[in-house]
């Protein structure tokens, strides 16, 4: 519940930024989980984690419950997670729910994350980030700041409401190697994969 009231209140406070109507379903997350579990990692940085719809899907560990009937969480086996989320109140609503030592919470813009600061280099990265909600000057930015971090061979794991992709298909340095459509999304969702040249 705290998740959602977080959501709305975010969502009335600065549209533009969080850039939905509604928090993702649980179908986009286990597409995207589905995607990322296919991708060899050691270090994840997921971007706009807000308030954990995907990062849930990314972390969960089996469906089962544990004694409070929560579900359990670990880190992604042998990763490291590190959530970026701009927002303070999603960010603590972030901070308290996925309290482990093996994942990180920074509450800052993305493009102001320094890759020489950070405890890992992240091989895959894990957007949210609502381009199409942006100025271009910043989508622009975002983009080549994932480029930055990322190691050739690394991927940008990004979900998108806009149907043409000719945005995510023309940075040099990524590569489009997959895309699917979760149509059980409001708005339904493309589901983009892109590799780092």
């Amino acid at each position: 519940m705290l998740q959602q009231l977080s959501f709305w209140k975010s969502l009335s406070n600065d549209f533009g930024r969080v850039g939905a109507v509604m928090p993702s379903s649980r179908y986009l997350g286990r597409a995207m989980a589905s995607v990322a579990s296919r991708v060899s990692t050691s270090g994840v940085l997921e971007v706009g984690a807000g308030t954990g719809a995907i990062t849930d899907h990314l972390l969960r560990v089996g469906e089962a419950a544990n004694d409070e009937g929560a579900l359990d969480y670990d880190s992604i086996p042998g990763s490291q997670l590190i959530l970026v989320e701009r927002c303070e109140l999603m960010s603590d609503v972030l901070r308290k729910k996925y309290a482990s030592a093996s994942t990180k919470v920074l509450c800052m813009d993305v493009q102001s994350v320094d890759a020489k600061r950070l405890p890992f280099r992240p091989d895959l990265i894990v957007s949210s980030v609502p381009f199409f909600s942006l100025p271009p000057a910043d989508r622009e930015s975002i983009m080549r700041k994932y480029i930055e971090l990322l190691p050739v061979g690394g991927h940008v794991l990004q979900y998108t409401y806009n149907l043409n992709v000719s945005f995510f298909k023309r940075f040099e340095g990524l590569k489009l190697v997959s895309r699917r459509t979760v149509l059980r999304n409001v708005p339904p969702a493309q589901v983009l994969l892109l590799r780092r040249v």
